[in-house]
């Protein structure tokens, strides 16, 4: 019979860190696609509603904070720290959550270090434009958010009912 406490071995161990590659390499890899394909400011691709485009963001989410790319890099670096070193005290859906996030802020914070801007490049009306990094980020975000308030939720509701 398999011990499911058994402490994780070491393979166990690199899925984390093999899934936060995965996501950054992915992320980087199709950035640096539409960088080959058009020139910053210019569209890709139309389709009804969404259109794949190169659009250069110093910035944060909808155009916030333009110009401030060492800073953000920063924030981000010691976000990534935070999440890495409470990683171990995280369980199930959190810990896919911080995978996300982590890999977010790590494919963005490239962009930052080494371009001085983040490539976007899904446009979805009426929002900005945004990238795969920005998907995990927020993702990842919302099963965290998720994860801390439906236990505190059930619980309420168990004390009601």
């Amino acid at each position: 019979m398999v011990n499911s406490r058994a402490k994780p071995g070491r393979f166990t161990a690199l899925v984390p860190i093999l899934a936060v590659v995965a996501l950054v390499a992915a992320d980087q890899a199709l950035k640096a696609v539409v960088r080959s394909l058009s020139p910053s400011g210019t569209a890709i691709l139309r389709l009804p509603g969404v259109e794949i485009v190169n659009i250069t963001n110093t910035g944060t989410l909808f155009g916030l904070m333009r110009g401030s790319s060492a800073y953000l890099a920063a924030l981000a670096i010691v976000a990534i720290f935070v999440f890495l070193f409470y990683y171990g005290k995280l369980h199930g859906v959190q810990r896919i959550s911080a995978i996300l996030i982590i890999s977010g802020m790590a494919g963005n914070t490239i962009d930052r270090i080494f371009r001085g801007a983040v490539t976007d490049f899904i446009y979805v009306r009426p929002w900005p434009a945004f990238n795969l990094a920005d998907s995990l980020l927020t993702v990842g975000a919302a099963f965290m958010i998720a994860s801390l308030i439906v236990p505190a939720l059930k619980a309420n509701l168990k004390k009601r009912g």
